[in-house]
């Protein structure tokens, strides 16, 4: 709402003045009064809106925002924690998902571990030796999923297992998963059972075989 004061000329009395100078700021003081009620300047808050309209919001540090929203661009820069229990994702249009990482067999070091910031979803495995190539799994969240693919190859065995403590259910006897050749895949995910232990279950893949 625009605010309106009355204009004092130069031939206006001094006594007359007065009044309209009072008015003046009772307007002003009145309307800042009013921005007040949402707009807190010494804790630098604003709360109580009932709508905000803007073409740019940025949360979080200077230069490294949280939450970054552009005219062009929805972007979430942090973990993300739902606490009700039961929240509903609904996506209606695309979704893409590009945590992806390489592991060639010639600077790779175990164990993979999920869970951090280096962690992804998917893995693309290189392997061009003659000797066994061994990608050891830690510990991941509950409910997370890893997919290894093989898109090279050597003479020598692709193994995946579970790193020291970490347990893989894959039937009474095997503990591990051979990928075979180019083109297999595996898919695993990390599940609590009712005493709370975690362990890593085979939900799905392509020429994979179970050893010990």
């Amino acid at each position: 709402m625009a605010v309106t004061l009355t204009e004092l000329l130069g031939t206006d009395s001094i006594s007359g003045s007065r009044i309209v100078i009072n008015d003046n700021f009772a307007i002003l003081r009145d309307e800042i009064n009013a921005i007040e009620t949402y707009l807190d300047p010494d804790a630098g808050t604003l709360d109580g809106l009932n709508s905000i309209q803007t073409l740019e919001l940025h949360v979080g540090p200077v230069g490294n925002y949280n939450l970054d929203i552009t005219t062009s661009a929805f972007n979430i820069n942090t973990s993300v924690t739902v606490t009700q229990p039961s929240s509903l994702f609904s996506i209606n249009g695309l979704f893409a998902h590009n945590s992806f990482m390489l592991i060639d067999e010639a600077t790779w070091s175990n164990p993979l571990d999920p869970i951090s910031t280096n962690g992804a979803g998917t893995y693309s495995i290189k392997h061009s030796s003659t000797g066994d190539l061994e990608i050891e799994v830690e510990e991941a969240h509950p409910g997370q999923e890893l997919t290894f693919s093989v898109e090279q190859k050597g003479g020598g065995n692709i193994i995946i297992k579970g790193a020291l403590g970490v347990v893989f259910v894959i039937d009474s006897t095997n503990t591990q998963i051979n990928l075979n050749d180019v083109g297999s895949t595996v898919t695993i995910r990390f599940i609590l059972d009712s005493t709370n232990n975690g362990a890593f279950y085979i939900v799905g893949g392509h020429n994979y075989t179970p050893s010990t």
